[in-house]
């Protein structure tokens, strides 16, 4: 396979694979209330500790002031906090409540009940799933890291 038919097959792949994604995880997200890139975010802020706005809207590529908005409904239905770093007035943190983390579990275990036939595939393909889409973000990594995209 030639470098253009690899880009082209990995092109078409990800444009079918994403639409498809996002209409599997519809019900689950709408069944909370959210927009998808709300449940994103929400997911983001569970992996670790308080984010800023400004890591939000870079990890995602959105426009900061989205995010903010976002970020403000997200507060309002009580799934995160923000606050203001006390070092730094301008930095807005933002992190789960205890509301947003069950939220999240609910997501994710409707997530599992659904993904089911996933599961029924054998550990190996799975693991090859995983190598290989690790391996293919380190990649696109770099490619950003040095503003090639």
């Amino acid at each position: 396979m030639n470098n253009q038919d690899f880009l082209s097959e990995m092109w078409h792949l990800f444009s079918t694979i994403k639409p498809l994604l996002q209409k599997s995880m519809e019900p689950i997200i709408s069944a909370e209330g959210l927009t998808q890139v709300q449940a994103f975010l929400l997911t983001h802020c569970a992996e670790g500790e308080d984010l800023t706005v400004g890591e939000i809207s870079r990890h995602y590529g959105l426009n900061q002031g989205n995010v903010s908005s976002m970020c403000k409904e997200l507060e309002r239905l009580g799934l995160i906090t923000r606050t203001r770093n006390p070092n730094d007035e301008r930095v807005v943190l933002v992190g789960l409540t205890e509301q947003g983390r069950e939220t999240i579990k609910r997501i994710y275990a409707n997530m599992m009940k659904s993904s089911q036939i996933i599961f029924d595939a054998p550990q190996e393909t799975l693991d090859a799933i995983l190598l290989g889409m690790r391996e293919f973000t380190e990649l696109v990594k770099k490619i950003n890291a040095e503003g090639k995209i």
